[in-house]
């Protein structure tokens, strides 16, 4: 009997760094193939090859293809009997091919024969004992991925495929099949190949004793990386899965699944985006639409099976892996990785050091939150129904009405004006709706935030500090000292939420940016060996990014200009991070989408303006007695003249201008312990100094922001620096960190305090052995203790003179760091009652009731609050209950400045004629209102939407002439006394105010407020033409319609009015801009991808494509 004829067709690309292995092994097999042909697919040239026949086949695209186009090319390939294909990188053993041959004399009807693969580096691990899958293509692998050859599956011979590395073909089968499938690349086409050829009733056998070591460039994705990474090739992996299992499925089923296909394509992309796996997510995405784009292949495959097939598919089943045995391989996998991640645990000794240190740590914190929080709450109990005063401003009682404040992108607050809404409003509604989910109210939550924010201050300080170092004592102090500042303290007691916001997220952004680009401080741990054990966590967890996003979010909408700062420092670390750079980028990108509308007024407008916008105060101002450079430098954001000092009047005169110097001790010690730290050239030098650079940057824009002027109730007020004094105080806390010594754990007979504590037990015992009267003098014979114990004292590892100076130092600054920080605390708690412009306890409702209820109903009515004083008349047009976040903008205020200083400047100003029109308009109704009582008709008023007027309760007897004036005005209804003051009820032509009112000739008809949803016109302007008229400021932002039809707008003084013709129907308006759709959507799209970062998924190290 002849020996069977055998062509070696190997397939590569180009000269690569596996195919000098895989050539040598081919020609020293101890049956040589009659001719070995390498198949060339790359465009350069390979050079001839003593032994080997090269082809060239450039312009391919799968291994299929490459194959076929070198069989048409060589017609004597038609009269071999086996045809056997290798890969570049499949290096056969010695006698692997003897033994395929072998295994082919077994029957007649063995039309298919594949080896063992082995890995490349180490032939006793197994990677593939031939290839079990379930009907839809889904893979069994071995129960191990670096499982041991042993030879556990040698018994196996009957297999439902093999792979194409090392598969030998019977010639015969080949040109009968048509080969194999060239749409398919190196991964699935064996499984299609072979799966036809069972059903052309043929065998597909695997030798085990037969072995081919496999370096698995394509899957492992070596052939265009140099980074071994798996997740490079799980697209091509799931197309050949999703392909396959289309195969052989019946017509129905097949129906069924093309028709499921998208959303079960969707929900599994949505879990790798639960488990951050962005790369995965693209690649299943890709997949469908790649097997979508040739579903005219998936149909000729399945008709060229039906031609072949001469057997029923059902014979395939006892070759064929269940969807149970899968899952119950996968269930198995995930035990035998979260076992090994247990094993490698550390030892016993270092396990419970490290075990105590975390308990300490937790310890700490638990009991520093329980006692600043039940403080603060005791403190603050008269505050429970309400905050006023200060620089205090409200949310509104419905989480709907905070919503659009934040996201119809037009001011609904005050007179109402287009442009950029105040920042926080938007980080205030993400911030408040997971509670507002459960009824609590963004007031109530805005009210406890402020009762317990020293101690969320606190224990941010506390847990953000832990990558400065993992000393607790020191990150007490840290703590103390952050939550203690000047800057903190007067925010508190002034009501300044963005300072305090800012004072909170700080920490958080500075440990979960530093986690993300792994840069933390290292703990050592010197356990049951002499060798220290560094635990560095630079886990790439994306919880930490996702805090970072939401932290850098809300210190940009509480100060924008952090913008400018920040997202340039965290855009530069991720230049030098090249693993993490994507991570670094898309953190700052929430924080710049939510600044959309702001960046757009930026680049629109025009002069210094803009600048000075944007470092202006968010929330709104309050005045204060600006301070000098030098202090802001030293974290003191206002005169320290201007703070008193407790107890002076038990104190001599010529300390008490000196005394408030306290005030600048904790800001002092601070900014030298940064100082000194640049001369520490032993640990974290780079980022002690990057972190100065930023403070040194934080102080100049605290000291711009200070420049600034704004004007809040008519007053002109100086920015507050708070915000960069904090940010100053971080980089120069982190800075300063640099020169704090790295914690090493170890047991306490080997610490620092055991050795020492032990030294001095034994010379206690040393010294009262050398009391004892000598026993030599009684004549007994002298005891040799004293001398053992001298000896066992010199073998000790006792204590050096240094060791004892640096621990004393360092307990000795603590100690002085302990006691500065309290100093401000020291100062400002006795006198918190005092100060005029604290915040101050306030009722459920700071504006009346009724007003509330007109608020709230579907006439949205506004409510005029008049101050008036000896120097002048401050009219306020309020929306909601007191003063709100909503009612002015950095904008409205710098711009009201600008009114101020030009009032103050020029003599002949006149803000009724001089200033924006709806708010000459305001001007003279409440000028007439107060100067002619008795001739106003209310009209101009009732154009406000006013529904009541307070006038607020002072001294002045301009005051009691405006009483007298409203009192007698005939539009005025008297409602008593309120919390905001005198009360009157606005009745012009007795009709109740409303947003919206239609104009019929002379008269007015009040309307519901149609931008809350379709108004019904009423019956009595359905047959006349009428205006729409809302009050608010024109704007060709505007837009009305009735029954869907545009309505044209036209010309009513400062009003937006439209023309409305002699038609019943329903009435609609909105405010709409070109950009917001972009930002919604943006916005939208990153707040999504914060929370699923948020969510504690993680993907696994393995991607199937199952």
């Amino acid at each position: 009997m002849t020996e069977p004829t055998v062509v070696a067709l190997v397939v590569t690309r180009g000269l690569t760094p596996y195919l000098r292995r895989t050539v040598s092994a081919l020609l020293s097999q101890t049956h040589r193939p009659e001719k070995i042909i390498v198949v060339n697919t790359a465009k350069s040239l390979l050079e001839p090859i003593p032994g080997l026949e090269i082809l060239q086949v450039p312009n391919v695209k799968t291994y299929g293809e490459a194959v076929q186009r070198s069989i048409d090319a060589l017609p004597v390939l038609d009269r071999v009997d086996w045809l056997w294909f290798l890969h570049d990188d499949s290096a056969p053993e010695l006698d692997c091919l003897e033994l395929l041959l072998e295994a082919t004399k077994a029957g007649l009807t063995t039309a298919v024969v594949g080896p063992k693969q082995v890995a490349w580096s180490d032939s006793d691990r197994i990677l593939e004992v031939g290839i079990k899958a379930t009907r839809s293509g889904r893979r069994l692998e071995i129960e191990s991925a670096d499982e041991i050859d042993q030879g556990q599956y040698d018994d196996i011979s009957d297999v439902l495929a093999v792979g194409t590395a090392g598969m030998l073909v019977k010639n015969e089968i080949w040109q009968e099949t048509g080969g194999l499938d060239t749409f398919l690349t190196p991964f699935g086409d064996g499984l299609e190949f072979c799966r036809r050829v069972r059903l052309g009733g043929h065998r597909v056998v695997v030798v085990p004793q037969a072995k081919l070591a496999h370096a698995r460039l394509s899957y492992r994705d070596l052939r265009t990386d140099t980074v071994p990474d798996t997740d490079g090739s799980f697209k091509a992996r799931r197309v050949a899965q999703l392909y396959n299992g289309l195969l052989l499925t019946s017509g129905l089923k097949l129906f069924l699944t093309l028709l499921g296909l998208p959303l079960w394509t969707l929900l599994r992309t949505l879990g790798r985006l639960l488990q951050k796996r962005l790369d995965l997510a693209y690649a299943e995405v890709a997949a469908f639409t790649t097997l979508y784009a040739n579903l005219s292949k998936v149909f000729v495959a399945r008709h060229r099976v039906k031609c072949y097939a001469k057997v029923p598919v059902s014979t395939l089943k006892s070759l064929e892996a269940t969807q149970m045995e899968v899952n119950r391989h996968k269930r198995v996998q995930s035990r035998k990785e979260r076992r090994l991640i247990r094993s490698n645990s550390l030892e016993p000794i270092a396990a419970g050091l490290l075990k105590r240190h975390r308990s300490v740590n937790r310890l700490v914190a638990s009991t520093g939150f329980t006692l600043f929080a039940i403080a603060s709450i005791l403190f603050t109990r008269d505050f429970a129904t309400g905050i006023s005063g200060g620089a205090w401003a409200n949310l509104p009682d419905s989480y709907s009405s905070l919503f659009w404040q934040a996201w119809s992108g037009w001011n609904l607050g005050g007179i109402g004006t287009p442009g950029p809404v105040d920042t926080l409003l938007p980080v205030f509604s993400v911030l408040t709706a997971p509670l507002a989910l459960f009824g609590i109210t963004p007031h109530e939550q805005l009210n406890f935030f402020w009762r317990l924010s020293p101690a969320l201050i606190w224990i941010s300080m506390y847990w953000g500090s832990r990558v400065i170092t993992h000393r607790w004592g020191w990150r007490l102090l840290l703590a103390l000292l952050w939550v203690g500042s000047p800057t903190v303290l007067i925010s508190w007691s002034e009501g300044r939420l963005a300072t305090l916001l800012v004072a909170v997220a700080l920490p958080l952004f500075m440990r979960a940016w530093l986690h993300t680009s792994a840069h933390v401080v290292p703990l050592y741990i010197r356990g049951a060996f002499t060798e220290e054990i560094s635990i560095f966590d630079s886990s790439r967890s994306f919880q930490y990014p996702a805090l970072a996003t939401l932290a850098l979010l809300v210190l940009t909408g509480a100060a924008p200009w952090l913008t400018l700062l920040l997202v340039p420092l965290v855009i530069g670390v991720a230049i030098f991070t090249p693993q993490r750079r994507l991570t670094q980028l898309m953190l700052s990108l929430p924080a710049a989408v939510f600044l959309i509308p702001l960046w757009i007024h930026f680049v629109t407008s025009s002069g210094k303006a803009r600048w000075q916008v944007l470092f202006a105060d968010t929330v709104s101002g309050l005045a204060f007695a600006q301070a000098n450079t030098w202090e802001i430098g030293l974290g003191l954001p206002q005169d320290h003249h201007s703070l008193s000092v407790p107890f002076a009047q038990y104190l001599p005169e010529v300390l008490l201008p000196y005394l408030t110097f306290a005030w600048l001790v904790p800001g002092v010690v601070i900014f030298v312990g940064a100082g000194l730290a640049l001369f520490n050239l032993q640990r974290w030098v780079l980022r002690a100094r990057i972190a100065f650079l930023v403070g040194v940057l934080a102080t100049g824009a605290a000291v711009l922001t200070s420049r600034i002027i704004i004007s809040e109730g008519g007053e002109l007020i100086y920015g507050w620096a708070g915000i960069g004094i904090l940010l100053a105080t971080l980089c120069w806390m982190l800075a300063s960190a640099g020169s704090i010594p790295n914690l090493v754990l170890q047991e306490y007979l080997h610490s620092y305090r055991g050795r020492r504590r032990l030294e001095k037990s034994m010379a206690r015992r040393m010294k009262a052995l050398r009391k004892r009267p000598r026993k030599q003098e009684s004549g007994e014979q002298p005891s040799a203790g004293g001398n053992d114990l001298e000896h066992r004292i010199k073998r000790l590892d006792t204590t050096t003179l240094k060791e004892r100076s640096a621990y004393r130092f360092q307990a000795l600054t603590a100690l002085v760091i302990f006691a500065l920080a309290l100093v401000p605390a020291l100062l400002w708690f006795p006198q918190i009652g005092t100060q005029p412009q604290v915040v101050k306890p306030a009722p459920r409702y700071l504006t009346p009731a009724t007003t509330v209820e007109a608020q709230l109903s579907e006439r949205s009515a506004k409510f005029l609050l008049l101050n008036v004083t000896d120097q002048g008349v401050e009219a306020s047009l309020l929306r909601g209950d007191g003063k709100q976040l909503a009612d002015s903008t950095p904008l409205q205020r710098w711009n009201n400045a600008q009114t101020v200083l030009k009032a103050r400047v020029g003599a002949d100003f006149n803000i009724t004629k001089q200033s924006a029109p709806a708010q000459q308009a305001l001007a003279t109704a409440v000028t007439e209102l107060l100067t002619a009582p008795d001739t106003t008709d209310g009209s101009k008023l009732l154009e406000f939407g006013i529904d009541e007027v307070a006038l607020s309760v002072n001294d002045s007897l301009a005051r009691e002439t405006a009483l007298l004036a409203l009192e007698q005005s005939p539009i005025l209804k008297r409602a008593g006394e309120a919390g905001a003051g005198s009360l009157w009820r606005l009745r012009p032509f007795g009709l109740e105010p409303s947003r919206a009112y239609l104009k019929i000739g002379q008269k007015y008809l009040p309307i519901a407020d149609p931008t809350l949803g379709p108004v019904e016109l009423p019956a009595e302007a359905a047959n006349v033409e009428s205006l729409l008229i809302l009050a608010e400021p024109k704007h060709s932002g505007w837009n009305a319609t009735l029954n869907g039809a545009e309505l044209t707008a036209t010309d009513y003084g400062w009003q937006q009015a439209y023309a409305v013709p002699a038609e019943a129907g329903q009435l609609r308006m909105s405010w709409y801009a070109d950009w917001l759709p972009v930002w919604w959507l943006a916005a939208t799209a990153s707040l999504l991808g914060m929370l699923i970062g948020a969510i504690p998924v993680n993907g696994r190290g393995r991607t199937d494509v199952e």
